[in-house]
């Protein structure tokens, strides 16, 4: 599969009935369980304190993933045709990251459909799928070889994976007033 294929092109639609509305900053509020992951929230969804529907957030986190995701693969792609000095176990490594990285995009195309038709309740199962895929793809890397800067933008997407689904869970589950 070439890595243009592995694009994502995730936009908007029509408004979902159910779903509530927020300000980006009480969403990130709400999301970030720490400095960072609100500081990356912040980055994903901006800082705007009008209202929009909360589909709007999961779709931006999911954008953010799906490129984040292509870029990520491409860098393991480079490293893997470029890297003569690469060990086996790295190899090994990054042939299995190209299936799990395969498995979150997969994942996030089923969230666009969901998220497109309203299905809003199937973006529990499709953000999940997505940080099990990528956290399995940063374990593997972390075994074969320790800290670098691959291993890092894996745990960046992994971090955007997890925004989305807090954002789902936010969405499918809205705190009480």
């Amino acid at each position: 599969m070439s890595l243009t294929a592995a694009a994502f092109v995730f936009t908007g639609g029509d408004a979902c009935e159910d779903a509530a509305s927020m300000s980006a900053v009480d969403a990130c509020k709400q999301a970030g369980t720490g400095a960072a992951l609100a500081e990356l929230c912040a980055a994903t969804l901006g800082t705007s304190p009008e209202p929009k529907e909360e589909t709007t957030f999961v779709l931006a986190a999911a954008n953010a993933a799906g490129r984040s995701y292509v870029d990520t693969l491409q860098d393991i792609v480079k490293l893997m045709l470029g890297e003569p000095k690469v060990s086996d176990e790295m190899r090994k490594a990054c042939d299995a990251c190209t299936g799990n990285y395969m498995d979150a995009r997969d994942a996030m195309n089923d969230a666009l459909r969901h998220l497109t038709s309203c299905s809003l309740p199937e973006l529990i199962i499709d953000f999940p799928r997505a940080v099990s895929a990528v956290d399995d793809c940063a374990t593997k890397v972390l075994r074969a070889e320790g800290m670098s800067p691959l291993y890092n933008m894996i745990i960046g997407d992994r971090d955007l994976s997890m925004l989305g689904l807090r954002l789902t869970v936010m969405l499918l589950h809205p705190p009480p007033n």
